[in-house]
């Protein structure tokens, strides 16, 4: 979820994988920036067990 103006705006993928957010919590962002992007499941690395 994504705030602004006091209001929560879901952001979708098109596809599952891992998320590298380029933003972070209370920052202002620009229209059109690019806040996040998504490397899809199938290049993305195992996770590892712990």
């Amino acid at each position: 979820m994504v705030e602004a103006m006091k209001m929560e705006h879901p952001v979708t993928a098109a596809v599952a994988g891992v998320v590298t957010v380029h933003v972070a919590e209370g920052d202002s962002v620009a229209a059109q920036a690019l806040i996040a992007v998504v490397e899809p499941a199938e290049h993305a690395a195992p996770e590892e067990n712990a």
